[in-house]
C-alpha cells in the first residue's frame, strides 16, 4: 500500500513538472529548441521516458489501454472538437502522416485524447476522427478521470469563457503537444502545436533514426 502510495506521488509530482515545462516552452516557443532554426533543431528528449497510464473509452463504448498499442509508434494528441485552429490542424497533419506511412516503417498509431468530455459525445467524436485523414483514434471520458491523467502527463487543461460566445458555448485552453511514444511505451521525443510539415518530418526521421 506505501508503495502504491509513492507511485501516484511520484506520478502527479512528474505531471506537475511536465505541465510547468510544456506550458514555458509554449509560451515562449524559442526555449528547449537548441540552436537554429525549428526546423533544424532537435525534438528528440535528452531522457525518454515511461509513457503515464492512459486508459480511456472509445467512441464505441470500448476501453482502451495504451499500452495495448506497444510494439507501435504512437502519438498522443490531447485536445477538443470544438477547437477552433490548433486541434484540427494538429490533427490533420498527423492523419496525413499516418496516411503516407511506409509499410516498411513500424506501425504507427494516432491517439487524440478530448479533453471536453461534456460537448464531445461519442457520436460528436465519431463524426469529427471521420473527418481527419488516416485513422486517428478518439478517447475520452467523464471530465474528472480524463483531467487526472492528463495532469499525469503533464497537460494542463482550463475552461475559459468569453463574452461574444454563443450561449453556451466556451473555450479551452490546454497544452497543445504532440507525444511520440516509441515501440517500448516511452515518450521519446514532441512537437509544438500545429507543427510544420518539415518539423514533422524530421522528428519521424530522428525518432526512427532511434530504433536501428
Amino acid at each position: 500500500m506505501k508503495k502504491r502510495t509513492i507511485q501516484v506521488a511520484m506520478s502527479a509530482i512528474l505531471g506537475i513538472m511536465l505541465a510547468l515545462v510544456f506550458t514555458f516552452r509554449e509560451m515562449i516557443p524559442e526555449l528547449g529548441r537548441g540552436p537554429g532554426s525549428p526546423e533544424t533543431a532537435s525534438a528528440l528528449l535528452p531522457a525518454p521516458y515511461p509513457a503515464p497510464p492512459l486508459a480511456l473509452v472509445d467512441p464505441q463504448g470500448r476501453r482502451l489501454e495504451l499500452q495495448a498499442l506497444r510494439g507501435t509508434l504512437v502519438a498522443v494528441f490531447f485536445g477538443y472538437t470544438h477547437c477552433p485552429d490548433v486541434c484540427p490542424l494538429t490533427l490533420q497533419r498527423l492523419g496525413r502522416l499516418q496516411e503516407a506511412w511506409g509499410s516498411d516503417r513500424p506501425e504507427l498509431s494516432v491517439v487524440f485524447v478530448s479533453v471536453d468530455p461534456e460537448r464531445d459525445t461519442p457520436d460528436r467524436l465519431r463524426t469529427f476522427v471521420e473527418s481527419l485523414p488516416g485513422h486517428v483514434l478518439a478517447l475520452t471520458a467523464p471530465e474528472d478521470e480524463v483531467r487526472q491523467q492528463a495532469a499525469a502527463w503533464g497537460v494542463m487543461v482550463r475552461e475559459r469563457h468569453e463574452e461574444g460566445l454563443p450561449m453556451g458555448e466556451y473555450l479551452v485552453d490546454h497544452t497543445a503537444r504532440t507525444f511520440l511514444l516509441d515501440l517500448d511505451g516511452r515518450v521519446i521525443a514532441t512537437l509544438p502545436p500545429m507543427p510544420s510539415p518539415g518539423e514533422v518530418d524530421r522528428t519521424v526521421a530522428e525518432v526512427l533514426e532511434t530504433l536501428r
